[in-house]
């Protein structure tokens, strides 16, 4: 599987980019688990900035061994 990303624009939120993404806002903390080490604070994104976007079964796996 390729890696997909995700350039933030201006006012997104991980919210939004999960309901882009996902089709489910709730799923933004598997944007911010895959990106923490690169999110200072996931309620202020920076425009510009590259996030990875998890594979859906990828972060369906992630989410229930957490």
């Amino acid at each position: 599987m390729s890696k997909r990303t995700h350039r933030v624009r201006h006012a997104e939120t991980l919210s939004t980019i999960a309901q882009a993404w996902y089709g489910d806002p709730s799923r933004w903390i598997l944007i911010y688990q895959a990106n923490r080490h690169y999110i200072a604070n996931p309620n202020q994104l920076d425009p510009g900035q590259v996030l990875v976007i998890p594979h859906e079964l990828v972060s369906t796996l992630a989410h229930i061994l957490a």
